[in-house]
């Protein structure tokens, strides 16, 4: 292949991109609410929302240990986050950032987890990355293991989601969330152990 051919390539593929980049950039509620109908295997979006300068996670899913005490995170650009629910009972947020850097930063809550790092998420967010976190598929905090047990039983399938399944899961989720959003892959993808 000719060099000409190559650069042609190389300007149609950049201009294909920002056409579409500046596509959502105009229309950011309605790509956001569609996602409420992309098909996703063994998860349901559940929420879409716009959300600008200011936010507050609930108090359910929101970290109460490492000092995340806030109840409003501000600053936030013009953000669509999503609410997802992998089957049976694992939650994720998507936080898609309206001026994307075309990468995923992936954030893990830290111990035994069971909370939305949403500080971090709002950390990512605000340099372009999309941010994804999950609360591994229970509720409860960093050094609160005791959802491995119930009724003196072991609970097998609660721990491979701690273990593995839900991170594994969620970035699938949230790679597809990402193409259907903003037509793309992301270029790189990172896994922020953030605690």
């Amino acid at each position: 292949m000719s060099k000409l051919s190559l650069l042609f390539l190389s300007v149609l593929s950049c201009l294909g991109t920002s056409v579409y980049a500046s596509s959502i950039k105009d229309n950011v509620e309605e790509h956001c609410q569609a996602l409420t109908n992309l098909k996703l295997d063994n998860a349901k979006i559940v929420n879409t929302e716009i959300i600008a300068d200011r936010f507050s996670p609930s108090s359910k899913s929101a970290d109460t240990l490492r000092g995340a005490k806030v109840k409003e995170i501000g600053d936030l650009p013009q953000i669509c986050r999503v609410e997802l629910t992998i089957e049976p009972a694992i939650n994720v947020e998507v936080w898609l950032p309206t001026n994307w850097n075309q990468r995923l930063q992936s954030i893990g809550s830290g111990g035994f987890a069971g909370f939305i790092p949403f500080d971090s998420l709002a950390v990512a967010a605000k340099s372009g990355y999309v941010a994804a976190g999950t609360d591994t598929g229970h509720t409860g905090n960093v050094t609160d293991g005791k959802f491995v047990y119930k009724d003196g039983k072991l609970q097998a399938d609660l721990i491979t989601d701690f273990a593995y399944r839900s991170v594994h899961e969620m970035t699938i989720k949230t790679k597809q969330i990402i193409e259907s959003y903003y037509g793309q892959a992301p270029d790189y993808s990172y896994w922020n152990a953030s605690f």
